[in-house]
């Protein structure tokens, strides 16, 4: 089974990945990108939540650093606005 992502509409699209991947699309000035990223060996579940947050904002992070309500909300939700670069990412978390 596949593991996808819904890309912001304008412009749309799908990010399909292998069901252990990490899917993301990302919109930019009206571009999506697609990604798709494997999750790091043996990770527990915060490390695995800490890893993707690493990827889908692009701020370095650590495998055990605590999640603030927001980063918890951000994951819940499968989206992220940056708004210093105009970014708009959604994404579905690996599945187990």
């Amino acid at each position: 089974m596949a593991n996808s992502c819904q890309c912001p509409t304008p412009p749309g699209g799908v990010a399909s990945c292998e069901s252990h991947q990490l899917a993301i699309c990302r919109v930019q000035n009206g571009v999506a990108s697609t990604e798709c990223h494997d999750p790091p060996d043996d990770a527990d579940n915060l490390a695995l939540q800490n890893w993707a947050l690493e990827v889908i904002t692009g701020t370095p992070r650590s495998p055990t650093q605590p999640l603030s309500p927001t980063e918890a909300s951000t994951l819940a939700l499968g989206a992220f606005q940056n708004t210093a670069t105009g970014v708009t990412t959604t994404f579905a978390m690996p599945k187990p």
